[in-house]
Formats: C-alpha cells, structure tokens, sequence
C-alpha cells in the first residue's frame, strides 16, 4: 500500500522477473477491492511472489519486501499463510520493521490455535512489533468456522490465538471483486486481513504518515472493540469495526 507515487505504474512480478503482475486466481484482486472499500484513495503496489500453482522461493520473498521499502510503501500486506519457516521472509519483515512499515497478516486457515500450531508470517509477530496479526470473525462476533459462508466455494475455518492474533475483522460472506468486472462472495480470514490493512492506510493517512508501524498499529487497536466472547481466541478480545 503506497502512500507516495511509485517509480512505476503497476508493481512487480518476482517470479517472472517482469512489471506484469497479473493475478493468477483473483485472489490479489479480491484483497485489493477490500483496502479500497475501506481506504479509497489508497494506492496499491502489486508485488507478486507465488506462480499459479502457490510456489515461491526465498529470493522473490525478500526482493519484494526489499521493493516495497525502496519504493516507500506504508503498509505491507501479506494475507497468506505457509507452514514453512522463511529465513528471506523474516529478514524481509525486519527490513520493513527498521523501515518502520507495519505488516498485516492473515492468521490463516485451518481452525488451529496458534499457540500449538506455528503459522507464518504470523508467527514472527513474537519477534517483530511492526507484525499485526488478523483474524476473521461473522456478523455475530465467531470465529469462521468450516462450513460458514453461504457464497464460498471453500469452506474455511480462521485460526486463532488468545496471545498470538491481535485484532478480528470482518471476514464472512465478503462482497470482493475480481477481474474483468466480475464479483462473488467469499470467506476467508485472508480477507479480514485486507480489511484490517485498509483501516491502518487510514490511521498512516489521518496521522500525516508520521509515527510508524508502531503508532499506527497502537492507534487501530485502541479504537478496536472489546468483545468479551473473543478474549479466550484473540487478545484482549478487540474487534475492528470499520467506520464509513
């Protein structure tokens, strides 16, 4: 997410080596239509890092944080999750720290308590403050669970963690868009990420981008609501509900 005008118009492609980052499974372009619902006079930096079939490697990882710093972004989004500890992406999360950039991530899919479970890049919200951690809950205050959703393909469970994830969003049943047009119904906590990214562009935007990740990341969760029925999932139970 650019808070300035970038020295190209579209972003990059990491695994082609190329300015085409075209959107494999609409997946970028669903998260990208929820920052703008929320931050509509954001722009956005596509930087792709995954082939069709969700492969990357160490060296597109780390350029893309590298690309996102140099290219003055002020939020990174990363609204994906790996099993797989990344020596080039915790390096890259600690560029962004020392950039003071704060990263939103999806806790992921799967129903699994981060606190048995290591998911990443949340799981380096023990080693970097800049990390802000996201989960998806319903119009009721639940975590997703499998088998919620009417309008997905994918039944999705959120995972969880009463020290691990800092913030719930909106993630159930989600009006996204996708290319050529087109828009569906979706359900995922990738999604809630995006939401939550959205909403700190707004906080940098009201702040003057001044403070960083840190400022930031404290103002979103003091304006966040307390759910009690979520203290036991998320930290100190803080529900983000978005202002129109």
């Amino acid at each position: 997410i650019d808070g300035q005008t970038g020295s190209d118009s579209y972003g990059w492609d990491f695994i082609s080596n190329d300015p085409h980052p075209y959107d494999d499974h609409a997946h970028g372009t669903q998260l990208a239509s929820l920052v703008l619902s929320v931050a509509p006079q954001t722009k956005l930096m596509p930087l792709k890092v995954f082939n069709p079939w969700g492969i990357t490697n160490s060296a597109s990882l780390y350029a893309a944080f590298q690309y996102a710093v140099d290219h003055q972004a002020q939020v990174i989004l990363c609204a994906w999750s790996t099993s797989v500890d990344s020596i080039a992406l915790r390096q890259g999360i600690q560029l962004a720290a020392q950039a003071g950039i704060p990263v939103v991530v999806s806790a992921g899919e799967g129903g699994w308590d981060l606190a048995h479970v290591a998911v990443y890049p949340a799981a380096y919200s023990a080693e970097f403050s800049n990390v802000l951690v996201v989960t998806g809950v319903n119009e009721s205050d639940q975590i997703i669970e499998a088998g919620q959703g009417g309008g997905s393909a994918r039944r999705v469970a959120a995972n969880y963690g009463a020290h691990d994830v800092a913030i719930a969003a909106p993630g159930q049943d989600l009006l996204v868009a996708e290319p050529r047009g087109a828009h569906v119904v979706r359900t995922s906590p990738d999604l809630s990420a995006a939401v939550a990214a959205g909403a700190l562009a707004r906080v940098a935007v009201d702040q003057g981008f001044a403070g960083g990740a840190q400022s930031w990341i404290s103002i979103l969760l003091g304006d966040a609501e307390v759910v009690p029925q979520l203290a036991r999932r998320i930290h100190g139970g803080l529900r983000l509900r978005v202002q129109r």
